[in-house]
């Protein structure tokens, strides 16, 4: 199920996540480089039919924004699901700063 996921996924034609299979590591999900944030992945997992995972992104040095901004540094949980059609991917995602989990759709961009 996993190998039907790897590729380049995107929102609103711009690329979200990249998700490789790698020799050494086996697979690996990444953000794409970003000017704002660069983000760790881990605690990747299958539970159930989702591919779940948590995600900290960091302020880079010299962005636009402060330190304090509410998601630097904080967990986000994520789960992906395979949909009906292989070129969609079905997220949802919730943090200690949503009041509610957040849900989408990762549209095949590669």
């Amino acid at each position: 199920m996993l190998q039907q996921m790897v590729g380049e996924w995107g929102e609103f034609f711009e690329a979200a996540l990249i998700i490789r299979e790698d020799e050494a590591l086996g697979y690996v999900i990444e953000n794409p480089p970003n000017a704002v944030w660069a983000t760790v992945v881990n605690n990747v997992h299958w539970e159930g039919d989702a591919l779940r995972f948590d995600t900290y992104s960091y302020i880079v040095d010299g962005s636009e924004y402060s330190d304090s901004h509410p998601f630097n540094g904080v967990a986000v949980h994520t789960e992906l699901r395979l949909a009906d059609d292989p070129d969609v991917l079905e997220y949802s995602g919730s943090s200690k700063n949503t009041d509610t989990p957040f849900t989408g759709e990762y549209v095949r961009i590669d």
